[in-house]
């Protein structure tokens, strides 16, 4: 509180003098400057050393210096010392003094030491504009008249002046005199376009792709905005799908007339390749690129058009398509250039081929199935030709299965036509049955179908089999043979279809069966699935509703069963039989790795043996009675569990544990395992 009265008295003091007599000022002395130099402080200043006196001239000073951004507070006062007046100017610097002083070109004392302190620039010049002002130029210009000559900042103004996109040429001068340097910016701009001819398109017209044009006729030719022009232009293309377009050449001819050659990315031919992957150790082999399957499998799921536009959505559906036949374990692509051909690209699609020809054996263990062992001998891609051909055994505590078996799902040379066969044999004990307890089972089938497009076929299956029940002395109960025909319609959009993500799957099929010698049955079922990701891309839901209906005079080894590790988990198999079924599954699947994947289910469902158990009332679409209704709710069953996949060279192996839910006449959890996804 004292200081500030005594500068405020000296304050007074120098005002009473200063209209007493006319005194000089001495010295002006600059305080707690750190980044501001002194010498822009001097510059802005009025009060000169060797000048008079002025309280006037002080406070405009005060006023002037209080409006920069670099100085956040000041204090200007005079001291009287030998007869003169000295200038006190206390100041203190904003926070980012620095950055402020750079905006206005001042170089902060931080920076002085590496510019010539000595040099001090006098002029600024610009020669050789026509078009653009010399203000408009020197905008980009970091020096300053009355600054320090710089330079890196001469050429950075140089490099600034170029950046506009309006000249070719840009050559700084620096004159040096006695007074200062004088500095010269010589420049040569870009001439004026006098037209704009755009050649190659076929997709867009010329007034379609110029519409949103920055660059015209008339307009000094700028490669700033000739930049946002052409991304202007390959927009249009890529909204539209056509990824692979792309600018050739961009010039000017001797009439200054604009040229712009468009290549539209035109699809000249596709390639397959196998992605080779080199084990340590071993060198690669001109084979290790070579795909096991077929040019004309591949070729006949390719979307994209020879001599066309390359377009992505075209491009997607083959990728997707070629990912689908479930031959692959990932679909990529490169692209390639063609040499004289700028308009021209080869597509190279990148194949992570699977092994599909395996011989394994297993042992395994199941609540339901007891000891099974099997030997299978199975190729997905028989020949490469993408055909199933499959030999398999397999005993266990109360069954043996022998199966040979075909399948081809798309003819080749034909409009999708597919067909099969296999011809098995299985015996089996059925313990819930009396006069059916040792089955005896020999048959074959034969199917024929065609796909009505990519997503629709239609399918019909003739079988043959001769079946043999007996009771559980080995007393042959029956005998006879069963000759069917089951047409079908199926609808699928699966990504896989082996270990499907995203997508759909329905089947309706309607079996109509005839016991030689005796009476006919009928047969119809729905599968519906759905298919789709959840938390993130490898995470996903699965949704299966499964739902059937018999004649009632089906034979016991054609009813349907429910309960098991493909239909109704936590239960026996077969622990529900009859002519009618329903159930369904949802489960969880979370992709650990490449080979791991855990598995969270809900199961529920049941089969009901005549029409008063599955209630007649559901049926025809009318209740008898809220009780049936009840009943029939009550009747459902239902389980969850978990379970691990782990993928093999055959496909996944399916380990699930499950357990009832409100059973109490079930105790405990049912241990499962399988080969693949359950669907």
């Amino acid at each position: 509180m004292i200081k500030k009265s005594f500068i405020f008295l000296i304050f007074i003091l120098s005002i009473t003098i200063s209209y007493a007599t006319q005194v000089k000022i001495g010295k002006i002395f600059v305080k707690n400057n750190e980044e501001v130099p002194i010498e822009v402080i001097l510059n802005k200043m009025s009060l000169k050393e060797g000048q008079i006196f002025t309280t006037e001239e002080m406070v405009k000073d005060y006023v002037k210096l209080k409006k920069e951004k670099y100085i956040e507070d000041l204090k200007i006062f005079p001291q009287i010392e030998n007869g003169e007046i000295n200038v006190v100017v206390d100041i203190q610097e904003n926070i980012d003094a620095v950055r402020y002083l750079k905006e206005e070109g001042i170089v902060p004392v931080s920076e002085l030491e590496k510019i010539d302190k000595s040099l001090i620039i006098k002029s600024i010049e610009v020669f050789g504009n026509i078009n653009i002002s010399k203000e408009e130029i020197l905008k980009n210009v970091p020096v300053k008249i009355g600054g320090f000559f710089s330079k890196t900042k001469i050429l950075e103004g140089q490099e600034r002046i170029l950046k506009t996109g309006y000249f070719r040429e840009v050559t700084p001068e620096v004159l040096k005199y006695k007074d200062g340097i004088y500095i010269k910016y010589k420049v040569l701009e870009n001439p004026v376009i006098t037209g704009i001819k755009i050649i190659g398109n076929t997709l867009f017209t010329q007034d379609e792709l110029t519409k949103d044009f920055i660059t015209k006729p008339g307009e000094i030719y700028n490669i700033n905005n000739l930049k946002k022009d052409r991304d202007s232009l390959l927009k249009k293309y890529y909204d539209k799908g056509y990824s692979l377009a792309n600018l050739v050449d961009m010039r000017l001819d001797e009439n200054y007339n604009l040229t712009i050659q468009v290549s539209e990315g035109i699809v000249r031919g596709i390639q397959f390749r196998k992605i080779a992957r080199k084990e340590d150790g071993m060198r690669r082999k001109a084979n290790d690129i070579k795909l096991r399957t077929k040019d004309f499998v591949l070729r006949r799921e390719v979307e994209l058009e020879i001599g066309k536009p390359f377009e992505r959505e075209k491009f997607e559906k083959t990728a997707s398509n070629l990912f689908k036949l479930g031959l692959f374990k990932n679909v990529t692509q490169e692209f390639k250039d063609i040499e004289g051909d700028p308009d021209g690209k080869i597509v190279v699609f990148l194949l992570d081929e699977n092994k599909s020809a395996t011989y394994t054996g297993s042992i395994s263990y199941g609540s339901s199935t007891g000891l099974l062992g099997s030997l299978s001998l199975e190729d997905k891609n028989f020949k490469g030709k993408n055909q199933t051909a499959a030999l398999s055994y397999a005993q266990g505590t109360s069954t043996k299965t022998y199966n040979l078996s075909f399948s081809d799902p798309w003819v080749k040379g034909t409009e999708r036509l597919s067909y099969g066969w296999s011809i098995y044999k299985k015996n089996y004990t059925d313990t819930s049955s009396t006069d059916a307890y040792y089955v005896d089972k020999i048959g074959g089938s034969a199917s024929l179908g065609k796909g009505l497009s990519k997503r629709v076929r239609v399918n019909g299956t003739i079988k043959y089999e001769q079946i043999e029940e007996s009771n559980e002395d080995e007393e042959v109960q029956s005998d006879y043979d069963i000759i069917t025909l089951t047409p079908s319609f199926t609808y699928d959009t699966r990504n896989n279809i082996y270990d499907a993500t995203k997508g759909d799957y329905a089947r309706i099929s309607l079996q109509l069966g005839k016991i030689l010698g005796s009476e006919e049955f009928a047969v119809t079922e729905l599968e519906l699935r759905k298919y789709k990701l959840a938390l993130s891309e490898k995470n996903s839901m699965a949704y299966r509703l499964m739902t059937g209906m018999a004649s009632s005079n089906v034979k016991e080894g054609l009813k349907f069963n429910v309960g098991g590790g493909s239909s109704l988990r936590g239960y026996d198999y077969g622990d529900f039989q009859g002519v009618y079924q329903l159930y369904g599954n949802i489960e969880n699947r979370t992709k650990l790795d490449d080979n791991f994947q855990f598995v969270l289910f809900y199961d529920f469902g049941r089969a009901w043996e005549n029409e008063t158990s599955f209630n007649q009332g559901l049926i025809n679409g009318e209740y008898s009675s809220a009780s049936d209704y009840v009943k029939f709710l009550h009747d459902i069953k239902h389980s969850y569990g978990f379970g691990i996949r782990i993928q093999t060279p055959l496909g996944p192996l399916r380990f699930d544990y499950g357990w009832p839910i409100g059973d109490s006449d079930v105790k405990g959890g049912q241990f499962y395992f399988n080969i693949g996804q359950m669907f």
